[in-house]
């Protein structure tokens, strides 16, 4: 339960922070498909690219897949399946840990 609560407070400030330090991001209209692609973006560990048809590179060399719903980007790569939510033009891994948009 100690790391649940950890874990939840470190996601928490890390939200506070983007929110602080990228006002009104998260209240903007959501990101839609069209703007998404082109964009950069970095987790602290990787640093990946939406492209056209769905194509997804990390770091410019690993290729998956990707796809937009409502709310959701669904991201299939190197065998792995990750869920980005979408929060205005933020992308956050459970909604809190926000990704880096670089370009």
């Amino acid at each position: 339960e100690r790391r649940l609560e950890q874990r939840e407070k470190h996601l928490a400030e890390a939200r506070a922070r983007f929110e602080a330090e990228n006002p009104g991001v998260t209240s903007a209209p959501p990101l839609t498909q069209e703007q998404l692609i082109g964009t950069t973006w970095s987790d602290e560990r990787f640093t990946f690219t939406f492209k056209e048809a769905g194509e997804f590179l990390v770091g410019g060399v690993i290729k998956g897949t990707w796809k937009m719903t409502d709310s959701l980007v669904i991201i299939d790569v190197a065998g792995e399946h990750f869920e980005l939510d979408i929060i205005g033009q933020g992308l956050f891994f459970n909604h809190s840990f926000p990704v880096k948009r670089i370009k």
